[in-house]
């Protein structure tokens, strides 16, 4: 049983750690910030029958970061992603402070870790909306393996 004064919101950004640490160990290869590229966390939050915890989903509760940050590291095959995790955490802060959804106050021993996930993804649109280059996507459980 998770302490009652632990909500979502915390176990958010505590599973963030383990899924950004996952994410540098095994980068996109690719990544473009010219046009219209982008690199989004999307928060999927389930109970234990595996249902949806927010009224949220998909675009509308989905953290974007600053995908010129990741360009310049995973292009120049750095190693240092210490600006782009800055980044994906400063995202996520602005991000859950400024939401109204109100599971993110509620107490986290509603959320089955097991099941809830962020799906990354690193992705282009081209043409006009016509084509979607996709470079990395990738669930991240909140449960470390």
């Amino acid at each position: 049983m998770i302490d009652n004064n632990y909500t979502v919101k915390d176990l958010i950004m505590e599973s963030l750690e383990v899924a950004l640490n996952k994410f540098i160990l095994d980068p996109p290869d690719e990544a473009y910030s010219s046009g219209d590229g982008y690199f989004s966390w999307y928060i999927n939050i389930r109970d234990s029958e595996g249902n949806q915890l927010s009224e949220k989903t998909g675009d509308d509760f989905c953290v974007n970061c600053d995908v010129g940050l990741l360009e310049d590291v995973v292009m120049n095959d750095s190693t240092d992603f210490t600006e782009v995790e800055a980044d994906v955490r400063q995202c996520f802060k602005d991000y859950l402070y400024q939401s109204q959804e109100t599971i993110l106050i509620e107490s986290a021993d509603k959320v089955d870790v097991s099941k809830s996930y962020f799906e990354v993804a690193v992705f282009e649109v081209v043409d006009g909306g016509a084509d979607v280059w996709k470079y990395y996507r990738v669930n991240h459980y909140f449960k470390s393996d």
